[in-house]
């Protein structure tokens, strides 16, 4: 498989956002990689810290083959892809948080943001956020967030480290199946914190809060309501509270 073609920027507001206003940047896989970015963003509008020059940050762009219900599936596709590219070096501690976070020994590394764009044919936009040589956080991050080099006590290579990762989200999404496989849906099961943990969302316009179970086929989270005690398939926001 021939390796994504990369555009390097060294300064952009948010590598997804370039490539939404950039209509003519629609090749399957092409990357933009931001060597500054200057109003990351992830889930719920929440702002992205990343340190110029020593961390990723970068999105491609990829038109699906098959028609998904849950544009969040591929949220899910590529934090297994980072998991098990990230695994492979920090060896273990590693763990999903749904939808989209990657975090080691209970401090976030990464972060995924997947949008859709439907121009001439629908096109999927990943940004991807990863924590890598930096040592030194924002106040506000202290205690929470962590990197490669805080969890292996050595740099790592931008761009070689971006190329894996790439690779194995395309290999991943090239294969994808809907509805998901029983053997990815037990994969993301093991690698996720969220699973037993507390969801509040909501059921019929009513706040309400359950047990998170796994996922169903089309990547939505299964829940086992505190009130009734059946299983739901979420699909409004949902939010699981920090532990």
């Amino acid at each position: 498989m021939d390796e994504a073609k990369i555009i390097t920027l060294e300064s952009v507001d948010s590598t997804n956002d370039y490539l939404k206003s950039h209509s003519d940047l629609r090749e399957d896989f092409l990357t933009v990689r931001a060597v500054e970015q200057t109003r990351g963003r992830g889930r719920l509008s929440r702002s992205w810290h990343s340190a110029p020059g020593k961390d990723l940050v970068f999105s491609f762009v990829f038109s699906p083959d098959r028609a998904v219900n849950n544009i969040g599936v591929y949220s899910l596709v590529c934090g297994m892809a980072l998991h098990r590219v990230v695994g492979a070096i920090v060896g273990s501690g590693l763990d999903l948080q749904w939808p989209n976070d990657l975090f080691c020994r209970g401090r976030k590394m990464a972060g995924i943001l997947c949008e859709a764009v439907y121009e001439e044919r629908p096109v999927v936009i990943a940004g991807i956020g990863v924590n890598v040589n930096s040592r030194i956080f924002p106040e506000r991050l202290m205690g929470n967030a962590t990197s490669l080099a805080i969890e292996t006590g050595t740099e790592h290579d931008l761009v070689s480290l971006m190329r894996l990762i790439i690779g194995e989200c395309r290999r991943m999404i090239s294969g994808l199946e809907i509805p998901l496989l029983p053997e990815f849906v037990d994969e993301w099961a093991r690698s996720c914190s969220s699973i037993g943990r507390t969801a509040v969302y909501s059921r019929g316009g009513t706040r309400a809060s359950g047990t998170v179970r796994s996922i169903d086929g089309n990547g939505y989270l299964v829940v086992a309501d505190h009130e009734t005690g059946r299983d739901y398939t979420v699909m409004d926001e949902v939010i699981i509270p920090d532990a």
